[in-house]
């Protein structure tokens, strides 16, 4: 019988086998970000009758997450409610592995829109003032984020460190 040093291999995870990469690609950080999805497995069917991925699932609850503007504790909670409709842990239901798995990489911007036209007033943080006023005539409080705004976060950044 060969020893591991005896073929080449050390018996390791070699993410480069299995994503197509080559090593020029793989930095340390990627590599661990790799080892994390698949111990994770976020790529596998949420429950064998579904073709939705754990990752897709998760997914749609951050978009409800932005959307509403949920507190992680709702979202723990969506995430324990799942678990219980499929009777078994489907899903992790730790705000810790929610906030890992969307914590934004690069800028996140919120944008405010007028609440009675729907014109663009500007990014929040480029507002010089705490009101607004639209050319509609419209004042708009711009110094908390009301019902009209919306967020924008890079999508290369996310994408490059979730993939």
């Amino acid at each position: 019988m060969m020893s591991d040093k005896e073929d080449g291999t050390s018996g390791d995870y070699n993410p480069s086998e299995q994503t197509g990469h080559t090593d020029d690609d793989l930095s340390e950080e990627n590599i661990r970000r790799l080892k994390w999805k698949r111990k994770h497995k976020f790529d596998e069917p949420l429950h064998p009758a579904l073709s939705l991925t754990k990752f897709e699932v998760f997914l749609m609850i951050f978009h409800l997450f932005i959307r509403h503007n949920l507190t992680y504790a709702l979202v723990e909670d969506i995430l324990k409610l799942i678990n219980c409709i499929f009777g078994a842990a489907v899903l992790t239901s730790s705000q810790y592995m929610f906030r890992k798995l969307f914590k934004p990489k690069g800028k996140m911007s919120s944008h405010i829109y007028c609440s009675k036209c729907e014109e663009y007033l500007g990014e929040q943080s480029e507002l010089k003032c705490a009101t607004v006023t639209c050319e509609c005539g419209q004042k708009n409080d711009v110094s908390k984020l009301g019902d009209n705004y919306f967020v924008t976060i890079s999508i290369a950044d996310s994408l490059k460190y979730l993939m």
